[in-house]
């Protein structure tokens, strides 16, 4: 069973994956009333050129300053020149936000146009068809190169998301259909636009969520919220398609749908520093500015379980196997991302070691956010690397308050 509980929190909007009996992915997303920038499109206004670090910076909508790499953004799109090649100060271009400012920094905005939909991105700068690395059919990826190229040229083209595979082909060239129109729209609507215009808006983040979770086997979508219920009941109609996933509205005054299927302790449980294991070990998750740094603990587990029948090593690999499993689960529930450097319980058997190794790298190819398994060092530390694509949630939740 694998459900998605939607819940209104005062700090956003939870949208947690729910399977076998635990929460496995927590995603937090802001309340619909909120403003975001992420994945705007503006007619942007240049308003410094900064030589030395080859950038410029952008005013959008609102007045936000944006900075711009000049080098990573060799093909811009202008609304008004002054030669038409390079950028220059008071020139208009269209830009999209695709990283929130931080820590004092301002936004990232990039001419490098995406749209996304529930089964492909349109990218403007980018050439060809790519699939996700999971779609493995050979026959259908060849479909769908075919019906997908007509609508292709020089300045845009595709990734095709994991979301489409077994989806008809047809279904994908009608989603083609719609993000290129919508692409031409955007493009012939900035040309009779003024700097810091707001030319497209994506839908809100927690419906975008919902959207891209993995249809497959996924029974309800559960919300106690009527508000949310409605809008998601409209946004699901549109892109729900042939999905039998049900979508209900949780009305149990007695137990909370929080309470329910344990989403309020999994984010406790995701805020703590310390994960308790069944065996009697646990988990030690340190987010620093650098990396994340995961220690393994015995605990308690080892106690009264060595003997001739069960050397230390063994025991030390099944913990190692358990604390692997709940570190994959972990990262997903905090939304931690870059390095992850895993510090196991010491082992001497290279045959373990590799097991261990094979079955993170069995996890990390299941976590829907690109993850991958480097290796393990000479001190018998692993390390990991993960996608960032949302805000960790110790941060998010620090900036709430």
């Amino acid at each position: 069973m694998r459900k998605r509980i939607v819940l209104r929190k005062p700090f956003g909007i939870v949208s947690a994956l729910w399977s076998d009996g635990k929460v496995e992915q927590l995603d937090v997303d802001r309340l619909p009333q909120e403003e975001s920038l992420m994945g705007t499109i503006h007619v942007g206004k240049v308003r410094n050129i900064v030589k030395n670090i080859k950038a410029a910076f952008v005013e959008v909508a609102g007045g936000q300053m944006c900075y711009y790499s000049l080098e990573k953004n060799p093909l811009p799109v202008f609304c008004k020149a002054a030669n038409g090649r390079q950028v220059c100060q008071d020139d208009e271009i269209v830009v999209q936000i695709t990283r929130a400012g931080v820590k004092g920094k301002e936004p990232t905005a990039e001419s490098v146009l995406s749209l996304n939909g529930r089964y492909i991105v349109l990218i403007r700068g980018k050439k060809g068809i790519s699939f996700s690395r999971k779609i493995a059919d050979s026959t259908w990826r060849e479909q769908v190169c075919a019906a997908l190229a007509p609508y292709l040229g020089e300045e845009a083209g595709v990734i095709v998301r994991t979301n489409a595979h077994d989806v008809p082909v047809k279904t994908v060239e009608e989603e083609m259909v719609h993000l290129y129109g919508l692409y031409r729209t955007i493009l012939e609507t900035a040309a009779f636009r003024t700097g810091k215009s707001l030319l497209y808006a994506p839908d809100p983040d927690y419906l975008r969520t919902l959207r891209d979770t993995d249809q497959e086997g996924l029974d309800e979508i559960i919300t106690d919220d009527g508000e949310l219920y409605e809008q998601i009941a409209s946004y699901w109609t549109q892109y729900a398609g042939e999905s039998k996933t049900v979508l209900r509205h949780y009305q149990d005054s007695v137990l909370s749908l929080g309470q329910t299927y344990g989403v309020d302790s999994a984010i406790g449980e995701a805020l703590s520093q310390r994960v308790w294991l069944k065996s009697g070990a646990y988990l030690v998750i340190q987010p620093t500015e650098a990396l994340t740094a995961v220690d393994v603990n015995s605990g308690r587990a080892v106690a009264g379980k060595t003997s001739e029948k069960h050397p230390l090593d063994e025991t030390f690999y099944k913990i190692n196997l358990e604390a692997a499993r709940e570190t994959m689960r972990q990262l997903r529930l905090r939304n931690l991302s870059g390095i992850i450097i895993i510090d196991f319980i010491n082992m001497r058997d290279e045959e373990k070691k590799r097991s261990l190794l094979e079955e993170l790298s069995r996890m990390a190819w299941a976590d829907p956010v690109t993850t991958v398994v480097v290796d393990m060092t000479k001190l018998n530390l692993v390390e990991i690397t993960r996608k960032k694509i949302k805000q960790p949630l110790h941060e998010w939740m620090a900036n709430s308050i």
